[in-house]
C-alpha cells in the first residue's frame, strides 16, 4: 500500500495529513507517520484539490513551500511529490505559470513531480509529469453508487408518468449552454423544463443573451446543486434530457457528473461536451442509450457545428417516449462504475515511479 504524507497549513500531525489523500484514494494508500520506504507527497484534499485560502483558486500552489525534510528525501530519491487537481480540467494556458513555479521554487523536475488532472488533454509537460483520466468518474461513483437508494428505487419504480417532454440541465451560462439553451427555447418556446440559471459566480461568460430559467420541481434557486446531488422528479416525470457539460474545447476535455448521472438513472440524453467523449465513455464500457440517441454529433471537431448537430439529435431524441431497454442500461452502467479502476491505476503509477527513483 502507498504510503503518503500530505502538505497541510495545519501542520504535519497524522491526522491533517491523512486529509490530504482523496477519497478514491483510501483503500490503496495511508497516511505516513514514519518513512521506513518511499513514499509520496501529496498536495490535494478528500475530493482532490487542495483549496489554497491564501491564494485565487487557479493559483492555489503560489504560496506552497516544501518542508526541509520533503526536499531532502526528494534529493534522496526516497519521495516523489503529486499535486492532484483531479476533480479539475483547467487547461495549460490558465494553470501552467502557478505549476511551473512551484516546480522551480522547490527545484522539482519530471523524475520527481506527478501533476494529475481530470483534463484528458492536459499536454506533456518539460518540468512535471502529467497523468490524465476521468478521474470524477470515480469519484462520483464513490459519492453515488449505492449511496443513493433513495434516490434510484423510486426513480425505477415510477418512471414513466411523463408531466414534461424534456429536460435541458443548463446550469453556470456558459458562451456554449446558451447556444444551445436558444436554439431549444427557439424551438420549443413553451414546454420542457430548461435549468439554464443567471450565474452564481458572477463570470461574463458571453456576450450572448438568453433568459434564465429554473425547474419548477425545484423549491431553492438561491444557490447551485451539491454536485453529486439529484432530484428524482427529473426522472421519474421527464423522458429525455440534454445535457450540457462544463468544457466543450479539446483543451479542455473531461467528463463531469452531469454525464454521470444520466448513465446510472435511466434517461436517454444528448450530451454537449468536448468531441470524443461519448466515444470515451463507450470505450470504458458504458452503454450510452445508441439504440435510441443518434450520437454522430459526438465525431464534429467545430464547436458550432457540433452545438448544431447536438441540437438536431435532440430534436429527434424528444419525439420519443418509450425506451423499453432503460433499466437494462442503468444496471449494466452502474455495474461498470462499480468496477472503475481509475484511481487504482494512478496509485500503481505512482508506486512505479517510486520504484524508479534513487
Amino acid at each position: 500500500m502507498l504510503q503518503v504524507w500530505g502538505y497541510s497549513p495545519q501542520g504535519t500531525s497524522f491526522s491533517t495529513n491523512c486529509n490530504c489523500i482523496p477519497v478514491i484514494y483510501r483503500q490503496f494508500a495511508q497516511g505516513a507517520s514514519l518513512f521506513h520506504m518511499k513514499y509520496a507527497f501529496f498536495i490535494s484534499g478528500a475530493f482532490g484539490r487542495f483549496e489554497n485560502p491564501n491564494t485565487g483558486y487557479t493559483d492555489w500552489l503560489d504560496t506552497i513551500n516544501l518542508d526541509e525534510r520533503t526536499l531532502r528525501h526528494i534529493k534522496q530519491g526516497k519521495c516523489i511529490v503529486v499535486v492532484d487537481d483531479t476533480t479539475e480540467a483547467f487547461d495549460e494556458s490558465t494553470i501552467n505559470t502557478t505549476l511551473q513555479n512551484f516546480a522551480e521554487r522547490n527545484k522539482l523536475t519530471a523524475d520527481n513531480f506527478v501533476f494529475s488532472t481530470n483534463n484528458l488533454n492536459f499536454p506533456k509537460q518539460s518540468f512535471c509529469d502529467v497523468y490524465s483520466a476521468p478521474f470524477v468518474l470515480e469519484y462520483c461513483r464513490y459519492s453515488i453508487i449505492d449511496k443513493d437508494t433513495d434516490y434510484f428505487e423510486p426513480i425505477m419504480k415510477t418512471r414513466g408518468d411523463w408531466q414534461y417532454p424534456f429536460i435541458s440541465i443548463g446550469g453556470e451560462p456558459r458562451h456554449h449552454r446558451r447556444q444551445l439553451h436558444n436554439l431549444i427555447r427557439n424551438q420549443y418556446p413553451s414546454t420542457g423544463i430548461c435549468t439554464m440559471n443567471s450565474g452564481f459566480r458572477a463570470n461574463d461568460y458571453s456576450t450572448i443573451s438568453f433568459t434564465p430559467e429554473v425547474s419548477p420541481y425545484e423549491l431553492n434557486h438561491t444557490g447551485p446543486y451539491v454536485w453529486h446531488d439529484i432530484n428524482p422528479k427529473h426522472f421519474i416525470h421527464v423522458p429525455s434530457a440534454a445535457v450540457m457539460e462544463t468544457y466543450i474545447d479539446y483543451d479542455n476535455f473531461s467528463i463531469t457528473e452531469k454525464a454521470f448521472k444520466n448513465l446510472v438513472y435511466p434517461q436517454p440524453f444528448v450530451m454537449l461536451a468536448a468531441s470524443g467523449s461519448i466515444q470515451l465513455l463507450r470505450d470504458i464500457g458504458f452503454d450510452v442509450y445508441d439504440e435510441y440517441v443518434d450520437h454522430s454529433y459526438d465525431n464534429i471537431v467545430d464547436n458550432d457545428d457540433r452545438i448544431s448537430a447536438v441540437f438536431e439529435s435532440f430534436c429527434k431524441l424528444i419525439q420519443m417516449d418509450h425506451f423499453p431497454n432503460e433499466k437494462n442500461i442503468v444496471a449494466h452502467n452502474r455495474e461498470v462504475s462499480r468496477n472503475l479502476t481509475i484511481a487504482n491505476d494512478f496509485i500503481n503509477y505512482v508506486e512505479s515511479k517510486l520504484e524508479s527513483t534513487g
